[in-house]
């Protein structure tokens, strides 16, 4: 009897090819499918709620996956992670119903872009945080981030539209915050410190779904109201504009982490 599991995992994707499957190169999704492979001793194909960039991270990802075998639940992410490498852990497992998609039952995803804004980089951040060196107004910025949330047409911030039936995308939320060093991740504090007190700049930002490229675009825009390139009204024109070519710089993958799925 077919059983239809869904993963929690978090994942380092500095190695990775983004989560898609390709051949010849390394890939989450590709690397997970044999993990699961080998525990279950079966073909599988994963589904994922979010097929995030190379190089972008999480720490709330969901798949789904379907098998035969009937283990407790709980044995799922042992036996899975005995064969992941260190940076894709499995961290819970659920059994759902056959008819639970990780992708189209998903109601909103949570994204995190981060900006490491200091003077200096930070060898400890280097695959883990946008650096920008320059002065960035965060009330500035929280006054563009207005205009892109509610249902609107985001061709200008989708890198990859033309085959799109639907460009219309709802954010419900984007906050923007500064912030000292996230986790305290490994890096010196205090002064002359790169990643001391408020050096981070956090973008989160919730929507039903989002397009390829889609926030790291909008992370783009914002950067430049920060800077003073652009007015914060400036982000409503290239907004309503519905035109790729007016679209911001498209930031680094890395400063961008997959933070929640809502069911």
């Amino acid at each position: 009897m077919k059983r239809n599991i869904k993963l929690c995992l978090q994942y380092d994707g500095t190695n990775y090819y983004g989560w898609q499957k390709q051949s010849n190169r390394i890939t989450v999704a590709g690397v997970l499918e044999q993990a699961i492979q080998k525990a279950v001793g079966e073909e599988t194909r994963v589904i994922a709620a979010s097929r995030i960039d190379a190089g972008a991270h999480a720490y709330g990802q969901i798949v789904n996956f379907q098998t035969n075998v009937s283990w407790d639940v709980s044995v799922f992410p042992r036996a899975i992670n005995c064969n992941l490498p260190r940076d894709i852990v499995v961290y819970d497992a659920y059994y759902m119903p056959l008819d639970f998609h990780a992708r189209f039952s998903a109601r909103w995803r949570r994204y995190e872009y981060l900006i490491l804004n200091s003077s200096l980089p930070s060898p400890f951040y280097r695959n883990y945080a946008c650096f920008f060196p320059h002065k960035l107004d965060i009330d500035k910025m929280i006054e563009g981030a207005a205009f892109l949330v509610g249902k609107h047409d985001f061709t200008s911030f989708c890198t990859e539209s033309k085959n799109m039936e639907n460009t219309v995308r709802t954010v419900s939320l984007l906050s923007i915050k500064k912030r000292g060093s996230p986790s305290g991740r490994g890096s010196p504090s205090g002064k002359g410190s790169p990643s001391g007190s408020d050096n981070f700049i956090s973008i989160d930002i919730v929507a039903d779904a989002f397009l390829y490229g889609m926030i790291r675009s909008i992370a783009g825009i914002l950067i430049d109201v920060g800077q003073g390139r652009k007015l914060p009204e400036d982000v409503k024109t290239v907004l309503e504009a519905e035109n790729r070519k007016m679209g911001p710089m498209v930031r680094p993958a890395h400063g961008l982490y997959l933070m929640e799925v809502g069911y």
